[in-house]
């Protein structure tokens, strides 16, 4: 992997090809897709309708961290080169820095590792009161797939099918 002089995004979530917003703010503006990615550190990911949310556990209280600590894992998702203006496009989406705020992260694809911009849920508290946790699978990853999606979108998933991987 490469270090591109305009920015790197990693995306796992709406962003993602697939998804409705991957057209009208990745593909319509030619972003390079370098392929999927996963982050090195694991992250908390939590099921709002129908799109993620992504939250550092660092981000947290000491106890809030300690309850989170056996649902997170390293995230998948893909990974693409932007232009600064797909990047201001990106933020104002994301709603950077008030809803979600954008922050630098270590990523890696076959051992090869970069920095990449990934946006992270503001204000986790309440999300993860009310939210259900995307439970990391058997190699510790977690995915936010299009099956997921369609299903809060649909009404199909209780809570506690989240830890089921189907």
């Amino acid at each position: 992997m490469t270090s591109p002089t305009n920015p790197l995004v990693f995306v796992y979530g709406s962003l993602k090809k697939g998804f409705h917003n991957h057209y009208p703010f990745l593909a319509e503006r030619d972003a390079l897709p370098l392929g999927e990615a996963v982050t090195v550190d694991p992250y908390l990911m939590l099921s709002g309708a129908a799109f993620p949310y992504l939250i550092d556990p660092a981000s947290l209280s000491a106890d809030h961290e300690a309850c989170v600590a056996d649902v997170i894992g390293k995230v998948k998702g893909e990974l693409y080169v932007v232009d600064p203006e797909t990047m201001n496009m990106l933020d104002r989406l994301e709603g950077h820095p008030d809803y979600y705020r954008r922050v630098e992260v270590m990523v890696e694809d076959d051992g090869e590792q970069a920095m990449a911009w990934v946006y992270f849920l503001q204000h986790p508290i309440e999300a993860i009161r009310r939210c259900p946790v995307v439970m990391p699978d058997e190699s510790g990853t977690v995915e936010w797939t299009l099956e997921r999606a369609s299903a809060f979108q649909l009404g199909d998933i209780e809570t506690d099918d989240l830890s089921e991987e189907g």
